[in-house]
């Protein structure tokens, strides 16, 4: 019999779930029902329900974050939707986290329930059958010393004792290895619940820790991986942790050569026995929570992160887009308001929602179309979700900053790579000739497609882009320097004085020298 339980606030919504099909018929038991996400997941950790039916919006702690929630611990839990048709966008976003499917309340039948019960249990009887044919299936002590990790048990720590532990209860160090986009790796393998990708990884970590530690315990949680160490209690403490850094940094330069992935590791302080492995978890969870200010594949030691000040390191970053922000440049008090809430909790969601405000500032500023802006958000939130660390994000964050200052504002988009890459190869070569074929090279496209693409997405064909970029510049040494015509027709890649003339003329309505006299004269 399979174990479930029901998220809605709606009372009568849940009387209706409880009461659509015969539950018992399909093998499974309602073990008990919630009103809120915060009561669903004190349910969920009491019953550990093998099925979970959630409503997304709800007070107190939303169905997204619950299925969030859920997933960081476990991914064995079937987690099946209860949505309305306005909810679509939100869905979305659930199935990413891995659902299994949703059913829409309002519209909901019999049969529609008992199809999505036997996807379910079907998807729990390939899971159940795949961990348990497998040989990396955890063994009772490894199990149990997961749970004290999570839960200070008085029990668990006593049937602890006295087993055989593969590691000395003195001088312990818990580091905690997270895999960003597992996800990524598991379609790379396509391995849809990712055993396999994990038996690999165990593997991995067990002969590296065989060879620079031969002492310790690989446990695998969901994208977390936990290893428990200990050095020889005779000799110092400080060869035991230097044994460790050997440990983690082959570990990262191994994944990253076979799996091109760069975990981010977090380590406890030092400490004698297993009661402490809770506390050392939790030193780990808060180190963690800073992985997002940290280049990928970096070891963070809860002593040294704890003690760093991040303030700094986050200015000079908002200061950089400011610089190159029209929007940003008048709003000093918002920016420290981002500062003070990065620095409050610095996880890769505060940071893309935050960096998304900006954008919607940012966009203010231009003369969208309400199409344009939908198009715009929705490309650069995919690009934001991509960063790695928030110095990925704001160089993310930048180009789109530089792609709305670029174009002309009635044909302002957030610009794709290849189209980018090419702003950026006419940026670095408009002083010189700049033929087709190389640009099309460095966009790593065909001519053909990013001539038509980058019309799509800036408006205007390449050469006339060409051409405005190279007045701009010109515009910019007339009105700062004293270079004489020819000088700059020179810098600014034009073949002669006389071809820079008459295209500026075309361009502006004025010679250069003329455009000089009348900015200098209304400057007085």
């Amino acid at each position: 019999m399979y174990k479930a339980i029901i998220v809605e606030d709606e009372m009568f919504v849940r009387m209706g779930i409880r009461m659509s099909v015969e539950w018992e018929k399909l093998g499974v038991e309602i073990a008990g029902d919630a009103e809120n996400g915060q009561a669903a997941w004190e349910l969920y950790e009491k019953e550990h329900p093998d099925i979970v039916l959630t409503d997304i919006k709800m007070p107190v702690m939303t169905g997204i974050e619950l299925i969030a929630k859920i997933r960081e611990r476990d991914k064995r839990t079937r987690i099946v939707i209860l949505s309305c048709l306005e909810e679509f966008s939100m869905i979305k976003e659930a199935m990413s986290l891995g659902v299994t499917d949703y059913i829409l309340k309002l519209t909901m039948t019999q049969e529609d329930m008992v199809a999505v019960m036997d996807k379910v249990i079907g998807e729990l009887k390939i899971y159940d059958a795949s961990v348990s044919a497998g040989e990396y299936s955890e063994s009772t002590t490894e199990k149990r010393l997961i749970e004290i990790t999570h839960y200070n048990k008085t029990q668990t720590l006593q049937e602890l004792s006295q087993a055989a532990l593969p590691f000395d209860r003195k001088n312990m160090l818990l580091a905690v290895l997270e895999i960003n986009h597992m996800d990524r790796l598991q379609e790379q393998f396509h391995d849809k619940y990712g055993d396999i990708v994990q038996y690999s990884l165990l593997n991995i970590f067990n002969e590296l820790l065989e060879q620079y530690m031969k002492k310790g315990v690989v446990l695998s949680e969901n994208e977390r991986t936990y290893l428990i160490l200990a050095g020889n209690a005779a000799k110092p403490v400080s060869m035991a942790e230097f044994s460790l850094d050997e440990l983690l940094r082959a570990i990262i330069r191994t994944l990253d050569k076979y799996f091109h992935i760069r975990p981010t590791v977090a380590v406890s302080q030092m400490c004698d026995g297993l009661e402490h492995l809770h506390a050392m978890r939790l030193q780990c969870n808060e180190v963690l929570e800073y992985r997002y200010l940290y280049p990928s594949g970096s070891i963070l030691k809860y002593t040294a992160v704890m003690q760093q000040d991040f303030g700094q390191g986050i200015r000079e970053i908002l200061s950089e887009i400011q610089k190159h922000s029209v929007a940003l440049s008048r709003s000093t008090d918002f920016l420290r308001g981002l500062e003070e809430e990065i620095l409050r909790r610095p996880t890769s969601q505060t940071c893309v929602r935050l960096f998304g405000q900006m954008a919607e500032l940012e966009m203010k500023e231009t003369f969208m179309s309400d199409q344009q802006r939908l198009q715009v958000m929705r490309n650069l939130q995919e690009s934001l979700e991509r960063s790695e660390n928030l110095p990925d994000l704001a160089q993310n964050y930048l180009r789109y900053v530089q792609s709305l200052s670029d174009l002309s504002v009635d044909s302002v988009v957030y610009l794709s790579k290849p189209v980018s890459m090419a702003v950026e190869f006419i940026k670095r070569n408009y002083r010189q000739e700049i033929q087709l074929s190389d640009l099309s090279d460095y966009a790593q496209v065909s001519p053909n497609y990013i001539c038509s693409l980058f019309k799509k997405e800036v408006g205007m064909n390449i050469s006339k882009y060409v051409m405005e970029y190279r007045i701009k510049k010109a515009k910019v040494l007339l009105l700062t320097t004293n270079m004489k015509s020819y000088e700059i027709a020179v810098e600014t890649g034009f073949a002669n004085e006389s071809y820079f003339s008459r295209s500026f003329k075309k361009m502006t309505g004025v010679s250069p020298s003329e455009f000089r006299r009348q900015e200098y004269e209304g400057s007085i």
